[in-house]
C-alpha cells in the first residue's frame, strides 16, 4: 500500500506488513517491551537475527515522521521489543493500550526496494488502518 510519507527523498514509501500482535498488559506495562514470536521477530529484521549482543537496531516512524529506534532483544529463547517502546507506548497511550491489536510495518522505497525502517498501525472504526 504505497503512501505519500516524506521519511526519506523518495515520493512514495510502500508498506510491507510484516506480522499483526494483539498487545497484553505486560506488553503495555512490562519492564521487558513488547514481546514478539521468534518467527515475528526473523519476518521483523529481514532474516538477520541480532548484532554480537544479541540485540538488533530496528527505527521506527510515527505518523510525524519522528524517528523512534528501538531494540529487538533476546531474553533466552524469547524475543522482545525494546528501547524506545515504553516511551512510544507513553507517547501514543490514546491508541496504543492493553487488548488494542497493532500492525506492524515494513518500509521500502517502491522502485529500488531498499528498506528505510519501521511503522506500526492500529485498526479504526471499519477497519480503516491509522499509523500511530
Amino acid at each position: 500500500m504505497p503512501a505519500t510519507r516524506p521519511i526519506c527523498s523518495r515520493k512514495t514509501v510502500e508498506f510491507r506488513k510484516v506480522f499483526e500482535k494483539k498487545l497484553s498488559q505486560e506488553d503495555i506495562q512490562g519492564h521487558h517491551g513488547v514481546y514478539i514470536p521468534k518467527n515475528d521477530a526473523v519476518k521483523l529484521c529481514g532474516g538477520q537475527l541480532a548484532n554480537e549482543n544479541g540485540d538488533s537496531i530496528l527505527l521506527f516512524y510515527d505518523v510525524q515522521n519522528n524517528p523512534w529506534e528501538m531494540r529487538l532483544c533476546r531474553s533466552g529463547r524469547k524475543y522482545f521489543l525494546t528501547g524506545k517502546w515504553s516511551q512510544f507506548v507513553r507517547a501514543k497511550e490514546y491508541l496504543i493500550s492493553e487488548g488494542r491489536t497493532v500492525t506492524l510495518y515494513r518500509l521500502s522505497c517502491p522502485s529500488c526496494g531498499e528498506s528505510i525502517g519501521h511503522t506500526i498501525g492500529v485498526p479504526q472504526l471499519f477497519g480503516q488502518l491509522i499509523i500511530v
